[in-house]
């Protein structure tokens, strides 16, 4: 069986990149990884529209140094844009992967082309939870990622189950075994605790409800960014969780000479530490990521 996979970009989805920010009482966006120009001169137009004054002698009177990054950006906003930035890498890689099977006249059964499927859609889900996480949404991130673990465990099981039958009838969320068996068995505690939070189980319930002392009533927290990012974590557990699912996928091709992408996914794991680093050693310096 063959698939037609049209989803190669030339173009990065930069969807995730973007921060808010707020000045003279405009809300606006900016990619996390900006120049200090480019902020600065955002900055200008900002209060030369608040203001009515000229743009350039709004911007003339701007310093520089009040749009280095340690103003504008700090090491979650990074490990979420290098997570961002990595699973655009990734997706290109599995497509090629794909294209290089097609390459070789090879006659996928129907479990392998859900592996395809599934493992090439991820990357928007990896998004969606990065974006809540910017914004502060920390509960809705929990069904997200939740879905990305069940995901990963309907790609380990589907690559390889040859019965069609059995795949349609297959009870999607009843499939974290094959993670478990197939990647690493420690990887069952993750799901047992997204589980438990996506559902927010009474337990839970205590991380949106705060005890108001000065009005003695309980109040629901909407938003919260510290929370979020809390969880930043979890996104870099998952992310890795998904490169070993993708490493299992290759190996499941290896009567085909696949080095080139074990390769190409060994710079991926590397890339991973980095993220870890960045996050676990609170780096200051932003320097080494790409400018727009």
């Amino acid at each position: 069986m063959k698939s037609i996979h049209n989803n190669q970009f030339f173009k990065r989805d930069e969807i995730a990149d973007l921060q808010i920010y707020q000045l003279e009482g405009i809300t606006y966006c900016l990619p996390i990884n900006s120049t200090p120009e480019l902020r600065r001169i955002f900055a200008a137009a900002i209060k030369s529209y608040r203001y009515n004054m000229n743009f350039n002698d709004v911007l003339k009177d701007e310093n520089i140094d009040d749009y280095q990054d340690d103003k504008y950006i700090d090491k979650d906003l990074v490990t979420c844009y290098m997570i961002a930035y990595e699973s655009d890498m990734l997706l290109n890689i599995i497509n090629e992967f794909y294209h290089f099977l097609c390459q070789k006249n090879v006659d996928f059964h129907f479990g392998e082309i859900t592996f395809f499927n599934t493992i090439a859609r991820l990357r928007e889900s990896f998004k969606s939870t990065l974006i809540l996480c910017y914004r502060g949404l920390y509960v809705e991130m929990m069904p997200i990622m939740r879905l990305i673990y069940e995901q990963l465990c309907w790609a380990c099981y589907s690559i390889d189950e040859t019965d069609l039958e059995k795949i349609n009838n297959n009870w999607k969320t009843k499939n974290t075994r094959y993670l478990k068996e197939k990647i690493n068995p420690e990887y069952g505690k993750l799901y047992s605790f997204l589980s438990s939070e996506a559902h927010m189980a009474p337990p839970e319930a205590g991380k949106y409800l705060t005890f108001n002392k000065r009005n003695n009533t309980i109040d629901v927290m909407g938003r919260s960014g510290i929370k979020a990012k809390e969880d930043i974590p979890v996104i870099i557990q998952l992310y890795q969780i998904y490169l070993e699912v993708f490493l299992y996928g290759i190996k499941h091709f290896s009567q085909y000479d696949t080095s080139n992408f074990k390769e190409l996914l060994k710079d991926q794991f590397k890339n991973l530490k980095i993220i870890k680093s960045i996050y676990e050693d609170n780096f200051t310096d932003f320097s080494f990521i790409k400018r727009v």
